[in-house]
């Protein structure tokens, strides 16, 4: 399992973070992503890195992966990173109308509630995750 807690600052390209490799094309699809081209600053640096290691990742859950009373994360880079858990479902069959409230249990805003559409908040998920002690684990699907 992977142990899942806010990372330390961002390596140099190149380097493996985590299990997160960013390589050319990573790299390449992030600078892509960004209306700079001269005097980046280092706010856009770290914004490139983390693109980047988004690029890198797996992809998002599917709006049918979320459960109610299960807890998700977003697995972002430093202060963005955060664990939620989803209290409340619509249940729509419309997707406009199929809403999730959800709770943020850890990073910021933590203890704040919110409210998104399941597919929006399956493409701010990157996977499941459960508690273990005091850290987060990804989910084993196996």
């Amino acid at each position: 399992s992977l142990l899942l807690t806010p990372p330390a600052a961002p390596q140099p390209s190149g380097t493996e973070v985590g299990r997160t490799t960013i390589n050319h094309s990573d790299l390449v699809a992030a600078l892509g992503q960004i209306d700079s081209f001269i005097d980046v600053s280092e706010d856009d640096l770290l914004h490139i890195y983390d693109l980047a290691t988004g690029q890198a990742r797996h992809g998002h859950l599917q709006a049918d992966d979320i459960k109610l009373g299960h807890y998700y994360s977003n697995d972002a880079e430093g202060p963005d990173w955060q664990v939620r858990r989803v209290v409340d479902e619509s249940g729509d069959t419309d997707p406009e109308k199929n809403m999730i409230v959800y709770k943020v249990i850890v990073g910021e805003n933590r203890r704040t509630s919110g409210v998104l559409t399941r597919q929006q908040f399956s493409r701010w998920a990157r996977f499941e995750v459960v508690q273990k002690g005091e850290r987060w684990d990804q989910l084993d699907k196996t």
